[in-house]
């Protein structure tokens, strides 16, 4: 715990330090009460203690501080389940949970691309889900030429007051609410997701490639969770 204005108490320092230290495309795993934190860590990565502390109020505080990776599909992720608990029907809410604070932490906005406008050039529709229209009012996706070889970049969101999707104009459709539509130029879209997840052992060899691993007290069956760390505009110093 830290007593520093504007930092969240329940972060350790010697957590701000590694988050601190962290680079861009660096990973942090925070890991719940069954993961062998320990033995990963002896492959290199920094070992941090957060005993009783669950992963979910950790999550909201390190997202206080800890920008994530934009240039990526998804900058976090989640153990997938072995076929075993699949059969079963074993049921992960800790990941709704998750999904929810990356969401409200404003670093996740779950867009699904779709290409249209047949005849008329090509144009895309977001399709924001009702939950999040309020987090993004009147902004409609920049084009992200993420995978455009001649201008590659991350996905980008622009603030565009006014406009009804005519052409060469964006703004919210007045023919469905739940829709932003644009003209845009042929490239391909990306959008990032909330959660990837990677299976179990895959997952092992990832974390051991981690900058650290905190070992919480978090019960949650897969509760374990990889952040990636991505930049900062910062202005210069002088």
């Amino acid at each position: 715990m830290v007593a520093l204005k504007g930092v969240p108490a329940l972060l350790s320092p010697e957590l701000l330090y590694a988050l601190a230290r962290m680079g861009h495309g660096d990973e942090i795993v925070l890991a719940d009460l069954n993961f062998p934190a320990s033995s990963i860590c002896q492959c290199g990565p920094m070992e941090i203690r957060a005993d009783g502390l669950g992963i979910p109020q950790l999550l909201e505080a390190v997202l206080k501080l800890l920008p994530l990776d934009t240039y990526v599909e998804s900058p976090a992720a989640v153990m997938e389940l072995v076929p075993s608990d699949k059969e079963r029907g074993l049921q992960t809410p800790v990941w709704t949970e998750y999904e929810s604070i990356l969401r409200r932490a404003g670093c996740v906005v779950s867009l699904q691309p779709q290409l249209w406008g047949k005849g008329q050039g090509p144009s895309v529709s977001w399709r924001l889900r009702r939950s999040q229209r309020q987090r993004v009012p009147s902004s409609v996706l920049k084009w992200s030429p993420t995978h455009h070889p001649e201008n590659p970049g991350p996905l980008a969101l622009l603030h565009q007051p006014g406009g009804r999707g005519a052409p060469g104009q964006c703004g919210p459709s007045s023919s469905a609410p739940e829709l932003s539509t644009c003209p845009a130029p042929p490239r391909i879209l990306t959008c990032q997701r909330a959660l990837a997840k990677i299976e179990r052992f895959e997952f092992y060899e990832r974390a051991k490639k981690a900058f650290a691993v905190v070992a919480t007290g978090e019960t949650a069956l897969y509760g374990n969770l990889i952040l990636r760390k991505g930049v900062l505009a910062l202005n210069p110093l002088l």
